[in-house]
């Protein structure tokens, strides 16, 4: 499972306590004071770094706590200082300080509210005859010749049935709200960015750590030649934070499944993305590194396919364009063989709109076509009548599969990083 959002709620550790002491030795019998002073606490820090993939070792354990520092001791000994708590994040990842989770119901309540349903369902159940008994009692009535008026044994135990699935539907439904999903997170707020680790290496202390507190040994004066004040600790910081992850990369591939992105960035570089004969093969980024010679290398990602109406939750969604917000050039992978039954200028239009709904900024950046799977016969025919519609647009056709017009594709890249790098430098472009 590929986790690139996860909700932390971290803490600092607190500072020792100053000590309050006096020295006693013999033949001193009036010694000044000599408490030391406490220790600090851990601060908690994120360090980018780029051994990590994701933020999978923070979602199994969302809550953070640094040590805290040890309270100083007589003969004015400084107590331990705690250590700082670093934990690796991936390269590019976005930190947002967010409100305390609103928590509707206490346990409580909730455990009362169980209780009550199990006791109003077992009132319920107690409440209904058994079947037994009915036909029983309907036999004796039957025998003695009664005169009353009263239903058949068949009306009798059809209102018993329909009694009993009232009750089984009732607990259904209990059930059923009871077990209902927990909540995604909520999109965060721009504002509350306060850290982007885009660089390896690169730290951010999300909680500093509290002081130790001074001994009485800080507090002697001339009047006061015993002073029993000390100070103690202060607390460590500590708040709610929400972790998202942005792959870094030059070129982001954008296309529908099964266009041949995976294919493509496994001729491109090094990267062994996962391919299939299936939609939605890549359920994750995946990001390769991209020699072009002349000791230049870039980077370029590959996303999950992107489909009509992901704005609106079909396929996968599209949650996952945010990995390619850094991205300053887009490649939009087409089929132009047509081997879904999909015409690749419709293709197009599709994923341009798909990209403008999720973020306009995105939409913006600079892109090309690349027209996949040009060894099947009636991708000619198809690149022509593209060309005829779009004839302003850069095409490069090439076939993944067979790696014909990768060289094309690593000369374009060159030429876009040279010009990209003479206009304005690249972090500029990746962050948004």
């Amino acid at each position: 499972m590929f986790i690139d959002r996860v909700r932390i709620h971290a803490k600092a550790g607190k500072g020792g306590n100053g000590c309050a002491s006096f020295r006693r030795e013999k033949f001193i019998p009036k010694g000044g004071p000599d408490g030391g002073d406490g220790g600090d606490g851990g601060s908690v820090i994120l360090q980018a770094s780029v051994h990590e993939t994701q933020l999978a070792s923070l979602f199994y354990k969302p809550i953070l706590r640094a040590d805290n520092g040890a309270p100083g001791s007589s003969r004015q000994k400084h107590g331990k200082s705690a250590r700082d708590l670093i934990l690796p994040v991936p390269v590019g990842t976005l930190i947002y300080r967010i409100p305390p989770p609103q928590v509707s119901r206490s346990l409580e309540e909730e455990v009362s509210e169980s209780s009550d349903k199990k006791e109003d369902t077992r009132e319920a159940c107690s409440s209904v005859v058994p079947v037994e008994s009915v036909k029983l009692s309907v036999i004796k009535r039957e025998k003695e010749g009664s005169d009353c008026e009263h239903n058949s044994l068949q009306d009798i135990l059809d209102g018993v049935r329909a009694g009993g699935m009232k009750i089984l539907e009732t607990s259904a439904e209990a059930g059923s709200k009871s077990m209902e999903p927990r909540s995604k997170l909520n999109q965060p707020n721009p504002e509350d960015l306060v850290a982007d680790l885009a660089a390896p290496g690169e730290e951010y202390v999300l909680c500093l750590k509290g002081h130790g507190g001074r001994g009485n040994i800080h507090f002697k004066s001339s009047r006061n030649r015993a002073p029993r004040r000390f100070t103690e600790g202060t607390e460590g910081e500590e708040g709610w934070f929400l972790l998202e992850l942005r792959t870094i990369a030059f070129a982001g591939l954008v296309g529908y499944p099964n266009a041949g992105k995976s294919t493509l960035l496994r001729a491109l570089s090094a990267a062994h993305p996962k391919v299939a004969s299936y939609a939605f093969t890549t359920r994750y980024p995946q990001v390769g590194v991209v020699d072009l010679g002349d000791y230049t290398q870039t980077t370029i990602a590959d996303i999950p396919g992107l489909i009509e109406g992901a704005s609106h939750n079909r396929g996968l969604g599209h949650a996952f364009l945010r990995h390619i917000m850094r991205c300053p050039f887009l490649l939009f992978v087409l089929d132009m063989a047509g081997s879904e039954g999909r015409e690749p200028w419709n293709d197009l239009h599709i994923l341009r709109r798909e990209i403008e709904l999720y973020d306009a900024r995105l939409a913006a950046r600079p892109w090309c076509v690349i027209a996949n799977k040009m060894d099947a016969p009636p991708a000619s025919e198809n690149l022509l009548e593209f060309q005829k519609k779009e004839p302003s647009l850069k095409v490069i056709p090439i076939c993944a599969e067979l790696g014909e017009g990768v060289e094309e594709i690593k000369n374009f890249l060159k030429e876009q990083l040279t010009l990209m790098q003479n206009t304005h430098p690249i972090t500029e472009v990746s962050l948004s």
